[in-house]
């Protein structure tokens, strides 16, 4: 069981802490080169400094992950999973060669499930996220990038 979060740390986002005065991000394995590759960042003195620098670097960390619709369809690799994900994850709903949905969850197939009967798609595929904060940034990125039918929203971005 994970031990409760400092006082100072509670109402701070995940990974973060204060530490010397100023806030810090504890960067998760394998993310080190994304964040000068230490693995605790210091993202600055105040709050609003901390979060514009966290901010910058998970757009430059989705940019460097980027992919076209065209390259998703060629990855082998995400396509049809057949064991469960406990792990975060986007994936992609598919009606022939269009893309029509791009959604996120932590339980992806159960997830798939639930889209049965809703969504017209005849196949999916998976790209596994690091972090939560992957997820969702990959995930607007992907919606603005590429406009599924599915997804409304992209409308207002």
């Amino acid at each position: 069981m994970a031990r409760p979060r400092k006082k100072e740390n509670r109402d701070l986002p995940l990974r973060w802490r204060v530490k010397h005065g100023a806030y810090y991000y504890r960067v998760p394995l394998g993310e080190e080169r994304f964040w000068d590759h230490k693995q605790d960042f210091r993202l600055g003195s105040t709050y609003d400094e901390a979060m514009l620098i966290f901010n910058r670097r998970l757009d430059n960390m989705s940019e460097s992950l980027d992919f076209s619709n065209d390259q998703l369809m060629e990855k082998p690799e995400l396509l049809s999973m057949s064991r469960p994900m406990e792990n975060y994850a986007l994936y992609f709903l598919f009606r022939g060669k269009e893309l029509v949905y791009v959604g996120r969850s932590s339980s992806v197939f159960a997830r798939l499930e639930s889209h049965e009967g809703t969504k017209i798609y005849d196949r999916y595929a998976i790209l596994p996220c690091r972090t939560e904060e992957e997820m969702q940034i990959l995930e607007k990125r992907y919606i603005a990038k590429l406009k599924p039918i599915y997804n409304i929203y992209h409308i207002n971005n």
